[in-house]
């Protein structure tokens, strides 16, 4: 599928899409198996720079918020301690953990490259028991979706009667702005949800599917994830962040790009 406001924009990057299907795509990039950690990230970016297919299941998420940020359900229970240890490592790592014994074996299972960074904590949040409520009420919420295999791949390969969950573009501050600009113009006036406790990979998936179930969606900034950005800094320049619409909202901003801001003078100045 072609995108009009892909062509308007004339950024860096085309959108790529993310969907749920019972048919894994041939010569798709995926974790190797049996990989013990990782970001689903660095995949990711793979697709949007060289318009690769990513292909992930529930056993290759390499890590809990992949899975709950691919809509597979809330990983975060599963782990050692459950919900408790990432509520910790959301917060000061063992300085926040409940039970710092349970946690310490918790990251003594992580590759020694990466255990000083559970040891810390992420920082997300300022104590436990915030970064517990956000993981109860804003990412284990969301049900799992049907389909084996979570799929990444460039709009112009989603095939006829694939219906993405979100379409995602990945732009610069004025790209950004006329995407927003675009949104806005929509009935209903459509907005733009932003947060920086959000896993980057949740930005372009779980938050947009809670978003599309909503009378007037909003967008769904992404990248301000620190740790998720860090995987694709070598990939993707710093100054790029993802913006995610659900499947009929990105229709709808396609319907009125036509006739839009994109053909008056307004628009005009940026193509200088």
């Amino acid at each position: 599928m072609e995108s009009r406001i892909a062509t308007e924009l004339g950024g860096a990057f085309g959108p790529i899409v993310f969907l749920r299907t019972d048919t894994c795509p041939s010569d798709a990039i995926s974790p190797k198996e049996g990989a013990r950690r990782g970001c689903v990230m660095g995949f990711i970016s793979h697709v949007i720079r060289d318009r690769k297919t990513a292909v992930f299941t529930k056993e290759t998420c390499l890590c809990a918020g992949a899975t709950a940020g691919l809509c597979f359900g809330n990983g975060y229970a599963a782990a050692i301690g459950g919900v408790d240890t990432f509520a910790a490592f959301f917060s000061y790592g063992l300085e926040s953990a409940k039970d710092p014994e349970m946690y310490q074996k918790f990251c003594d299972r992580m590759p020694e490259n990466i255990r000083r960074k559970f040891l810390e904590g992420e920082r997300m949040h300022a104590d436990f028991e915030t970064a517990k409520a956000f993981i109860n009420n804003e990412v284990t919420v969301i049900p799992p979706i049907s389909g084996k295999y979570a799929v990444f791949k460039p709009l112009e390969d989603l095939l006829d009667g694939e219906i993405p969950v979100s379409v995602i573009f990945t732009v610069n501050p004025v790209e950004l702005a006329a995407l927003m600009h675009l949104a806005g113009s929509l009935p209903g006036g459509n907005g733009l949800y932003a947060s920086s406790r959000m896993s980057a990979c949740q930005a372009l998936g779980s938050k947009v599917l809670q978003e599309s179930k909503k009378d007037v969606p909003n967008g769904v900034l992404g990248m301000t994830d620190l740790a998720g950005r860090g995987h694709c800094r070598n990939v993707i320049p710093n100054e790029y962040m993802t913006y995610a619409v659900p499947w009929e909202m990105f229709l709808a901003m396609e319907a009125v790009a036509p006739k839009s801001f994109f053909q008056t003078m307004i628009w005009e100045k940026f193509k200088e």
